[in-house]
């Protein structure tokens, strides 16, 4: 499956969102964890910017909305200073004009039974983003991440 397919797949519940609250500006799509802990499935990971981004980016600007997509993000190649890519659970913010803002990578990952994320993600290593937008400012915080009090705290003393 290509990553474009992949991230067509999305539009679904975009769309539903559109239709059930138009007046909304910013456009939240569900996290899409089903994809993570098959090894075959680490090639839809894709770097940021990539296809997924791509695609979102133009629908932000047809919209005028900002957009928070979840992306299962590869980072290196495995080839040079890296010996192997990363991996991330990652979320893009997409102004309304279509522009990527830096990337949220998640802090927290659990390692119990239900959830062992640390076999397959890499912690998120760029901190807490407070996102400045025509709408409004605000934090992205990817599940694990809001049980820790610190992270609204950070978040809010840094605007």
């Amino acid at each position: 499956m290509s990553r474009v397919v992949t991230a067509l797949l999305l539009l679904p519940p975009l769309l539903a969102i559109i239709l059930f609250a138009p007046a909304w500006a910013f456009l939240l799509l569900a996290e899409v964890m089903a994809l993570l802990g098959v090894r075959e499935l680490f090639e839809l990971a894709e770097p940021i910017p990539g296809e997924s981004t791509r695609v979102f980016s133009k629908l932000a600007k047809e919209l005028g909305a900002v957009l928070i997509v979840p992306v299962f993000e590869r980072a290196g190649s495995g080839n040079g200073k890296e010996k192997q890519a990363r991996f991330y659970n990652s979320a893009v913010v997409i102004d309304e004009r279509g522009r990527l803002l830096p990337t949220y990578r998640k802090l927290h990952l659990p390692q119990d039974p239900l959830f062992y994320e640390q076999n397959y993600f890499s912690r998120g290593n760029m901190g807490y983003r407070v996102y400045k937008t025509k709408f409004a400012t605000f934090a992205v915080l990817i599940c694990y991440d809001q049980w820790f009090p610190e992270a609204a705290r950070m978040a809010t003393l840094a605007g």
